[in-house]
């Protein structure tokens, strides 16, 4: 069995993944604990009918309330459907994800298949931040 199916099995994200899941019917949610010490958002996907509820922004912060917990970033690799790349570059720079890129480059946290971006624990950073405008 590989890490993969092993990180999906077992664990405190499993368990908060199935009760978002329980609790957001319809709702898509592939997040796991990677081996390199971070938390992996891969998907996050609400029907049409859900969108624009605040749902997704409660699905984030309960999973950044989990990596708080344990002390580990968050990495996402967006993909936004045809002209939505603005809306979801705001969704995730509101919610303190930064672009993994010049100054806030990570090379721990980033990916050769595609930009990454990443959270970290902590305080929530300031909206007036000037690292939250490079997402």
């Amino acid at each position: 069995m590989n890490w993969y199916k092993i990180s999906q099995q077992e664990g405190p994200l499993k368990i908060l993944k199935e009760k978002l899941k329980a609790e957001y019917p319809g709702l898509e949610l592939d997040v796991w604990e990677s081996s390199g010490g971070y938390i992996e958002l891969a998907m996050i996907r609400l029907p049409k009918e859900m969108q624009s509820q605040g749902i997704g922004t409660r699905v984030i912060k309960e999973i950044q309330d989990y990596a708080n917990q344990v002390g580990k970033p968050i990495v996402i690799s967006p993909q936004p459907g045809r002209g939505k790349k603005k809306a979801l570059e705001s969704f995730y720079r509101n919610l303190g994800f930064v672009r993994n890129r010049g100054r806030n480059m990570d090379y721990q946290l980033s990916s050769f298949f595609g930009p990454t971006s990443y959270w970290r624990p902590g305080p929530r950073q300031d909206e007036n931040d000037p690292a939250r405008n490079n997402l």
